[in-house]
C-alpha cells in the first residue's frame, strides 16, 4: 500500500498530467498517491484528500508491526501536508488526522458518504413477498447484513452466529449478503450467499438489518443502504460511526451483550419497527442523499478555488 503510487504509472504519467492540466481542482482518493500527483500538480491547483480512514490507527488495529505502523503514518503526514484541504466522513477521523497527520483544524472537513436513494428504496409488501419466495424464506422473518471481504465484516458476520444462538424466535434467519460469507458456512438460524452480481432481492427480502461491528474505521454505507430500504436497524456504536445525524428515531444503538434483546423488541413490535424503518429512511434522503451531499462538497470546492 505505501507504494501503490506505482498504480498512477500504469495509467501513464502523460495521460494524468494532461487530464490535471485542463482541471480546475484535483480530489485524490487515498494518501498513497498524493506525494506523486503533487509533484505532478503544475502549475498548482487545490489538491484535495479524501482519507476514508486515519489509515495508521486502522493498521494499529489490524497488529501491524510499528515500523510498519510509523511508515504508514509518515506517509499519511505527508499526504495532509500536500493538500489544500482534506475530507473525512466521521468526526472521530478529523480528531485523528488532527493528532496522528498534525492537521490543522481549518484543514480538514467532516462530509459524509451518501446513498443513491433513487436506487435503494423500501420494497412494496408485494415485491418483498416474491423476494421472500424466490430465495426460499417464505414466512420467514428476515434480518439482513451485507459486507465485503473485509475483515471487520468476517468478524462482524461470524458474531451473528453467537446473536442468533441467543435468541429464541422461531421464524427468524439471519441473512448474509456478499463476499463477507466466503468463510463461513450456514446453518438452520444464519444463511450465507456469498458473493451475488445483485443485492436489490435480498434487501427486498430483508424485514429488518443488522450491524454488529466490533472494529473498523471510516463511515458505514451499509448502514445507510438499510435506512434507504426503510429497513429497521439494530447495529453497534461502531457501526454507527459518522452518522452524527442519527437517533434513537431512525435506528436502534446497542451494544453486543445487548444486541439480541433489541433484535427481539423489532420482532415483537412490528409498529415501531416500522416507525423506526420510515424515519430512518426519511432522515437519509434530507441529510445522506448523494444530492445532499453534492451541495457539501461543491461548496467547499468553491471556496478552494476562490482562495487559490
Amino acid at each position: 500500500m505505501l507504494s501503490a503510487d506505482w498504480t498512477l504509472r500504469i495509467v501513464g504519467e502523460g495521460r494524468i498530467r494532461d487530464a490535471m492540466r485542463d482541471a480546475d481542482l484535483v480530489q485524490v482518493e487515498y494518501p498513497w498517491q498524493v506525494p506523486t500527483l503533487a509533484g505532478w500538480n503544475r502549475p498548482p491547483r487545490p489538491l484535495v484528500l479524501v482519507a476514508h480512514n486515519v489509515e495508521s490507527a486502522v493498521a494499529e488495529q489490524a497488529g501491524r508491526s510499528p515500523r510498519a505502523i510509523e511508515a504508514i503514518r509518515s506517509r499519511e503526514y505527508e499526504a495532509v501536508a500536500s493538500s489544500a484541504a482534506v475530507i473525512v466522513f466521521t468526526s472521530e477521523d478529523r480528531l485523528g488526522l488532527i493528532d496522528r497527520a498534525g492537521a490543522r483544524p481549518d484543514h480538514v472537513h467532516v462530509i459524509p458518504l451518501g446513498v443513491d436513494v433513487q436506487r435503494t428504496k423500501p420494497a412494496h409488501p408485494s415485491a418483498k413477498a416474491r423476494a421472500k419466495a424466490a430465495l426460499g424464506l417464505e414466512g420467514k422473518c428476515v434480518a439482513l447484513f451485507v459486507g465485503s471481504l473485509y475483515e471487520p465484516n468476517v468478524e462482524a458476520a461470524a458474531t451473528l452466529f453467537d446473536i442468533a444462538a441467543q435468541g429464541t424466535w422461531k421464524d427468524l434467519v439471519f441473512l448474509v449478503v456478499g463476499r463477507v460469507g466466503e468463510r463461513l458456512r450456514s446453518n438452520g438460524r444464519v444463511w450465507i450467499t456469498g458473493g451475488v452480481s445483485d443485492s436489490t432481492p435480498y434487501f427486498d427480502a430483508a424485514d429488518l438489518a443488522v450491524n454488529p461491528m466490533r472494529s473498523g474505521g471510516g463511515m458505514q454505507v451499509k448502514l445507510l443502504e438499510f435506512l434507504a430500504a426503510g429497513l429497521p436497524t439494530v447495529t453497534t456504536p461502531i457501526g454507527a460511526r459518522g452518522l452524527d445525524a442519527l437517533s434513537g428515531r431512525d435506528l436502534i444503538v446497542a451494544e453486543l451483550p445487548d444486541f439480541a434483546g433489541a433484535i427481539q423488541s423489532l420482532v415483537d413490535d412490528p409498529v415501531r419497527a416500522a416507525e423506526i424503518g420510515g424515519t430512518g429512511r426519511r432522515l437519509v434522503e434530507e441529510r445522506y442523499s448523494w444530492e445532499a451531499i453534492a451541495h457539501q462538497r461543491v461548496a467547499l470546492y468553491k471556496s478552494l478555488l476562490r482562495a487559490a
